[in-house]
């Protein structure tokens, strides 16, 4: 049945729909054509409202079979669909897998190994968390320092393969020390999103990170875009505000690594 709305969609909006029901445009797998002319048939009053029909008029053009209800080429479909929303599947989560465990690493020539508490998602080759012990207590991590651990957990080690020959344990939610902490509970998770779409669009300006944040977080929480624009928002002013913070503890660390 078709999906009668008159909201406006972005594309990055009706790709997460378009991927979750083909998730083999997210892997480059097989997706097949009669299935998705079937679901683009139900969905077309949804595309009249992509980028205020823009999307749906390319495909009238392309395709238009599929708009008078003559026979359309399932191949040509699925084509199009990858030219038309390919930079869209390309930042459209993975489902999370969280592990977490201890791992010691090596942050720099002559120093010891230093034994940290991390969190991975396996689906995505992503450290969420991690800290480092300074032999008394728990301490954050820079963003060099993440990405040094990051590194050698994907790259070296490969512990997304296997992570429990690694020693590390599935989890259902972040631990406590890894929660967000005086932050709306959400908070992690946009953060982890903005990394995420760093990594995949490293040239896109601050603000289009943002609406595309907004964009995903308004499809997964089912809430407005009002909402979610206002939490996001939040949280852009509060991290902004803790990142001297944050740097006053990582040179504490430092410090305590010196002879």
């Amino acid at each position: 049945m078709n999906r009668n709305t008159t909201e406006n969609l972005t594309k990055l909006q009706f790709a997460q729909r378009i991927a979750a029901a083909f998730p083999g445009f997210l892997d480059d797998d097989e997706v097949s054509g009669a299935d998705l002319v079937d679901w683009m048939s139900q969905h077309v009053a949804e595309l009249k409202h992509v980028e205020d029909g823009t999307a749906y008029k390319q495909l009238r053009r392309r395709l238009p079979g599929l708009v008078n209800g003559s026979d359309v080429n399932g191949g040509d479909l699925v084509d199009w669909v990858n030219e038309a929303f390919g930079e869209q599947f390309r930042i459209v989560a993975l489902e999370p897998r969280l592990y977490q465990g201890t791992w010691s690493h090596l942050f720099g020539p002559g120093r010891a190994e230093t034994q940290c508490r991390i969190v991975v998602d396996v689906a995505n080759d992503k450290l969420v968390a991690a800290q480092a012990s300074d032999g008394l207590k728990w301490v954050d991590l820079s963003a060099a320092d993440m990405n040094d651990l990051a590194a050698s957990l994907f790259d070296a080690n490969d512990v997304c393969d296997d992570p429990t020959e690694w020693d590390l344990s599935p989890i259902a939610e972040l631990p406590e020390w890894a929660s967000p902490r005086e932050i709306d509970p959400n908070h992690a998770e946009i953060a982890a999103e903005l990394d995420r779409l760093r990594s995949v669009a490293p040239d896109w300006h601050p603000e289009t990170l943002r609406e595309s944040a907004i964009d995903s977080f308004s499809m997964k929480w089912g809430m407005t875009r009002d909402e979610v624009q206002e939490i996001v928002d939040s949280f852009l002013a509060k991290s902004g505000a803790a990142h001297a913070a944050h740097v006053s503890i990582h040179e504490k660390r430092i410090s305590n690594f010196e002879p």
